[in-house]
């Protein structure tokens, strides 16, 4: 498309200018975003700030949107943290939508409502001569939002002509994120639902494995992945032959032996191993042949009973890791 010298000249004349900007709020987000965000910037293409200007929506060629950036969150309720980030840095000129949405949507309509900030520096960057009065976008998503506009952005957006069908199967999909969104978002209220009061053994399983280390270690001794630890314990209990109720009394045999504390040195997991070996060595030697015949491993560290046994230290499923 011929572009008009002039556009062309104050393109050009922005584009320096805004690279600056752009440098600048980047190193700011991203030096401050949590990790688990995604965030990306860009400057508007030469062709596409020329369309913008054909739109009439502008009375002069600076544009909200020549630099433009995109924080990308877990969730809906990480929205507002990422908010907090952009106000405590920069100046917001314009949110859209708006807080007060009240008659703007049509419950059957799923148009574009991603959270777009027209932001400028502020006085807070006063020492930054002639970028203070930039205009900027900072746009808001959530991971699924975000995956939304990259899918389609080519159909909505960049067509060569006018197509309903592709348009409605976008937001169609929309529609369907918004559902899934609200369904993470309230998950926990969902799962309260008498629809999803239902239950499998093995995670009823892992429950129980879960009380028994509330009932025997303290939180900090505990680690914040408490569901891995207590589907470790569960798989191997099941090879093992054990109920939960024995695995209580083999640590409480274990801890009454010590004194009345169990090792603070080595894992809870190690600390069950090392509890059912003492409560019966023979059935622990014939979980061992259950584990080899599934090809696993058992990787203990070489103070622990087992790991002193010769019989045992030479299966080939055991590992010991020396300290």
């Amino acid at each position: 498309m011929k572009i008009a010298s002039c556009i062309r000249e104050i393109y050009k004349e922005r584009f320096e200018l805004y690279g600056i900007l752009k440098k600048l709020v980047d190193e700011i987000i991203r030096s401050q975003k949590n990790d688990r965000w995604h965030f990306e910037s860009r400057l508007k293409e030469e062709l596409s700030y020329a369309l913008k200007l054909e739109t009439g929506r502008y009375s002069s060629p600076d544009i909200d949107d020549f630099y433009a950036a995109t924080i990308v969150v877990e969730d809906y309720s990480k929205i507002d943290q990422a908010l907090d980030l952009v106000n405590n840095n920069f100046e917001i000129l314009i949110r859209r939508p708006t807080d007060n949405v009240f008659g703007k949507q049509k419950p059957w309509e799923f148009q574009f409502t991603d959270i777009r900030l027209v932001c400028q520096l502020g006085e807070k960057w006063s020492d930054k001569a002639g970028l203070c009065s930039l205009n900027f976008e900072i746009q808001i998503k959530t991971f699924l939002q975000h995956a939304w506009s990259i899918a389609t952005h080519d159909l909505v957006y960049k067509s060569h002509s006018p197509n309903w069908a592709l348009e409605r199967v976008a937001y169609q999909l929309k529609s369907m994120l918004e559902h899934a969104e609200l369904s993470i978002l309230e998950a926990k209220a969902l799962g309260e639902s008498k629809l999803l009061q239902r239950n499998h053994f093995d995670y009823r399983h892992i429950e129980e494995c879960i009380s028994i280390f509330h009932e025997f270690w303290d939180e900090k001794e505990l680690p914040p992945d408490l569901k891995r630890l207590a589907e470790n314990t569960s798989q191997f209990l099941k090879l093992y032959e054990s109920s939960v109720s024995e695995l209580r009394a083999a640590l409480e045999s274990k801890k009454a032996e010590l004194g009345g504390n169990l090792y603070l040195n080595i894992s809870p997991f190690n600390t069950i191993i090392e509890a059912l070996y003492s409560k019966d060595r023979a059935k622990f030697i014939s979980c061992l042949d259950k584990l080899e015949s599934k090809k696993r491993s058992l990787i203990i560290p070489n103070d622990v009973g087992p790991a002193v046994d010769d019989e045992i230290c030479k299966r080939k499923c055991i590992v010991i890791v020396k300290r």
